[in-house]
């Protein structure tokens, strides 16, 4: 995913200079990448937290049914299921993911030259005991999905978004109707953006619970510890001057 940020091989097919939008071919014939870009005058958090809500999922993304969340791991990494609806006449499909959240400052490779403070959620299909196959659905494959969340430099209240998937949807379908779809995947980030913008005010003012400590119940300890271990850091840089 990390990689695919570079526009080096992608052909863009839209940019009006806020959102484009790229298409590549994928890593088997039977399918294409699409990536997303966005510039969202939104804080990174706030962000971060609309494409991690299974519910928020459902305004940016028209072919999501619902989502159930099938385990937590650890601070950062969660598996779910997602169902989408069923686009006639072909079957449903759903996918059984892995998700991992990962922060440029102490799990990124600088290889990847993201901005210090940046994001990324991370995931691909995973073959999970609580989540098997159903009869009445076609499970997709995710070779990659996710998204990257960079900082603005001297701008805390806006990012640059970047949504990057591959997706084999399985089964017989229309091209016609795949480059459909495809085509309307990278469009995401501006829904977001839409979202974010509606949000801004109930998250400034604190109304918000961010959904990550809910369905990352670790990660709020995480970042508790890591503010902790700052703050003795720097009293004792101030006891060393």
């Amino acid at each position: 995913l990390l990689k695919n940020k570079s526009n080096d091989g992608w052909r863009c097919t839209s940019d009006n200079g806020t959102i484009a939008c790229y298409l590549k071919s994928g890593s088997t014939s039977s399918t294409q990448a699409v990536k997303g870009r966005a510039v969202i005058n939104a804080p990174m958090l706030l962000v971060l937290d609309i494409t991690l809500d299974y519910e928020k999922k459902k305004q940016w993304d028209a072919l999501f049914e619902k989502a159930t969340l099938i385990e937590s791991i650890g601070s950062r990494t969660l598996v779910g299921h997602m169902e989408y609806k069923t686009i006639w006449p072909t079957s449903a499909r759903d996918m059984c993911m892995v998700q991992h959240l990962m922060l440029a400052d102490d799990e990124i490779p600088e290889s990847f030259d993201l901005p210090k403070g940046s994001l990324a959620v991370v995931g691909c299909s995973v073959i999970h005991p609580k989540c098997p196959e159903r009869k009445s659905y076609v499970r997709a494959h995710v070779e990659i999905g996710g998204f990257i969340i960079e900082p603005v430099p001297n701008n805390p209240d806006s990012c640059i978004l970047y949504y990057i998937a591959e997706v084999d949807l399985k089964g017989s379908l229309p091209s016609s109707l795949v480059n459909k779809v495809t085509a309307a995947q990278s469009k995401c980030v501006e829904e977001i953006a839409k979202i974010a913008m509606n949000e801004l005010q109930r998250w400034k003012s604190g109304q918000m619970k961010p959904v990550i400590y809910i369905i990352l119940p670790n990660y709020e300890e995480e970042l508790r510890q890591k503010a902790n271990q700052n703050q003795k850091q720097n009293e004792i840089n101030l006891r060393e001057i």
